[in-house]
């Protein structure tokens, strides 16, 4: 970076303070209208820059002023203080013409501004990864026709719980509302009496069956591809983990307390992205010594002490712009599980947790159980909205069975897993040739399956991923009770043929 390029830079963050200075802004518009200018003056330095002005704004109020309960921001508010307090040192010393002084002050100004281009940077990373992933689910699902709600989305304002809301009223509940009627005029539902109730069964897989999905390759982003090649790189995986153990031991925290151990490592994949997490991993795992100029030779070849500080301060400037981008990423993660909570209040509260809770860390896999799982909620919704004027007369449930894909379960027959074996783990679906049920109903009970069967550590750890993956064969189910209705009406039948019709089976329920 010349020169010239960073005095731009300074200057354009002094015409702000000076700017601010002169209408007395508060301290918080002063920090928040400095760090849009820190963002807007490094362009050309943080990769997937926000080109719409509004969304540069949403970014800058976000990370300064909004994301504050957030323990990251702790570390943000440190280095924004500091550059302040040199940007007004080095304010005076222009104004007074001291030149000396002003020399000093733009190193120390130049190394907080980096400090805060870091933090931004990761904030970009993290949000964007995240959303772009979760685009794909949405793609893997619906084919090439979503990419035009998609792209209308990404260009309708950064990544907040708006964002969020319209995803998941087009993807979710919009698309429930079009599959329910599909299931209705197709008859893919069951009607029939168990016990003292008559059940209207609705598979999730017939909503599913509606998805056109795609065989096509999804092409990941330039975001995406950087963020698989630092994790791929030697390099960048030997600093991920080097960081993610650095925040675990942090005596300040950079995340909320009971913190999962896979968000550190989320946050340290993210640092890994930073050009420098090479040299990190150089410095900070094999123990190599930092260059810095003038500090062997030259000024300083005489000076051992002198050289052994700046050699000190190089590494902890090293360590602070890993632990920037990570603040900055972990900035991102809270307000994203924050916008996504927000998006989910049309869920019972049961079911945000649980949504909040498998979506964890957003990884893809997780992304994508979350999906199913909102599918599935929706459709709870819908029928629990449909009937809520009968109160207890009618209820909604869900069953569900854990299962996998027969062809995975097929597969590990070559390495000796064969029929005899399977049947000791799974039951047919007469229902999908396609899929086969685990016998087992709980993580404890597969583990006791395996230790009885003693088949050894590749097939327990296959199965253990197979269990993983989460698949599971879902039924919707909406259950009227026929005693509360005799109870409550003179006419049972006539009162079950009312519910039945706000269900939207009655024709069904009348043939």
């Amino acid at each position: 970076m010349s020169q010239d390029d960073s005095s731009a830079r300074i200057e354009s963050y002094l015409t702000t303070l000076r700017r601010l200075k002169e209408i007395s802004s508060r301290r918080e518009v002063v920090e928040r209208e400095i760090l849009l200018a820190v963002l807007v003056a490094n362009r050309d330095r943080i990769s997937e820059w926000p080109v719409q002005e509004a969304d540069q704004q949403h970014l800058a109020a976000t990370v300064a002023t909004r994301s504050e309960p957030l323990p990251a921001h702790a570390y943000y508010r440190d280095w924004m203080s500091q550059f302040l307090v040199v940007l007004n040192q080095y304010e005076v010393a222009g104004r007074t013409g001291a030149a000396d002084q002003a020399a000093a002050l733009l190193d120390q100004l130049l190394n907080q501004e980096t400090l805060l281009v870091k933090s931004l940077q990761g904030y970009i990373i993290l949000s964007g990864v995240i959303r772009d992933d979760f685009n794909d689910v949405i793609l893997k699902r619906f084919g090439e026709s979503a990419l035009t709600d998609i792209d209308e989305l990404a260009h309708s304002g950064f990544s907040d719980d708006h964002y969020w809301k319209a995803l998941l009223d087009r993807f979710v509940f919009g698309f429930m509302d079009k599959a329910y009627a599909a299931m209705l005029a197709g008859e893919k539902f069951r009607l029939g009496r168990e016990g003292t109730f008559v059940a209207v069964r609705f598979p999730l897989d017939e909503v599913l069956a509606q998805m056109p999905g795609t065989d096509k390759q999804i092409d990941k982003t330039r975001l995406q591809a950087a963020f698989e090649a630092a994790r791929e790189a030697p390099q960048g995986t030997k600093a991920a983990v080097a960081v993610a153990s650095l925040l675990s031991g942090l005596a300040k925290p950079m995340l909320p307390p009971r913190g999962d151990k896979h968000d550190f490592d989320l946050l340290g994949r993210v640092a890994a992205m930073d050009p420098l997490s090479g040299t990190f991993a150089e410095v900070f795992v094999d123990g190599a010594t930092p260059a810095v100029p003038g500090a062997v030779e030259g000024e300083d070849a005489d000076n051992p002490e002198r050289a052994a500080q700046r050699i000190a301060a190089r590494r902890e400037f090293l360590k602070n712009q890993m632990l920037a981008m990570a603040a900055g990423a972990g900035l991102a993660l809270g307000i994203l599980r924050e916008d996504l909570g927000k998006a989910l209040h049309d869920f019972a509260a049961r079911e945000q947790e649980k949504l909040l809770a498998v979506a964890g860390s957003f990884e893809p896999a997780a992304l994508e159980q979350t999906y199913a799982l909102m599918l599935e909620y929706a459709l709870c919704r819908l029928l629990t909205n449909k009937t809520q004027e009968e109160g207890s007369k009618v209820q909604v449930k869900c069953l569900k069975q854990r299962r996998a894909p027969r062809r995975d379960v097929d597969a590990l027959a070559a390495t000796g897993f064969n029929r005899i074996r399977q049947k000791l783990f799974f039951d047919e679906d007469p229902a999908s040739p396609d899929w086969l049920y685990f016998k087992a109903k709980s993580a404890q009970e597969l583990g006791e399956a395996l230790t009885l069967s003693n088949i050894g550590p590749q097939f327990s750890q296959a199965l253990t991923v197979l269990w993983n993956r989460r698949d599971f064969k879902t039924e919707v189910l909406a259950l009227v009770n026929l005693q509360l209705v005799a109870k409550a009406s003179q006419n049972t039948q006539a009162k079950l043929a009312e519910i039945l019709t706000k269900i939207g089976v009655v024709k069904t329920a009348q043939s």
